[in-house]
């Protein structure tokens, strides 16, 4: 599955996804970076620009739920779009995210493919962002 070349940041502290996600998108033909908490991510995002985010919600330091408030404070990040993943399905969480701007929202376990079809769903004006459980 080859797709046009984006650069992807994957801010994940659990190294086995974070390693299987950077490799599973490095393969489909996605430029990415990785991160392993929301600090780390946006202190990579201020130096190289990303097209898409893809974002866990529990982690050290600076979680999701932090992450996602900062990137939506933050003039030059606020419009790179977010794709939570995450094994928080709650509405709660899925209203947090959404609501600081997330476009898309993913629970664990999942498949590469769901993902890649995410990513691609953000640049394809006919497919709707949306969630899947």
């Amino acid at each position: 599955m080859k797709v046009p070349s984006r650069r992807v940041l994957v801010i994940e502290d659990e190294a086995d996804i974070r390693e299987r996600i950077v490799k599973g998108l490095g393969f489909a033909g996605y430029e990415v970076s990785a991160a392993n908490d929301g600090a780390e991510g946006i202190a990579s995002l201020q130096e190289q620009r990303s097209d898409v985010i893809i974002c866990d919600m529990m982690m050290p330091s600076l979680n999701g739920f932090g992450t996602l408030t900062v990137l939506k404070d933050h003039a030059e990040l606020s419009d790179i779009p977010v794709i939570v993943l995450t094994a928080l399905g709650e509405k709660t969480t899925r209203d947090f995210a959404f609501g600081k701007g997330a476009r898309g929202y993913l629970t664990k376990p999942f498949q590469l493919g769901e993902l890649v079809e995410m990513i691609e769903g953000l640049f394809d004006p006919a497919q709707p962002d949306g969630e899947t459980a």
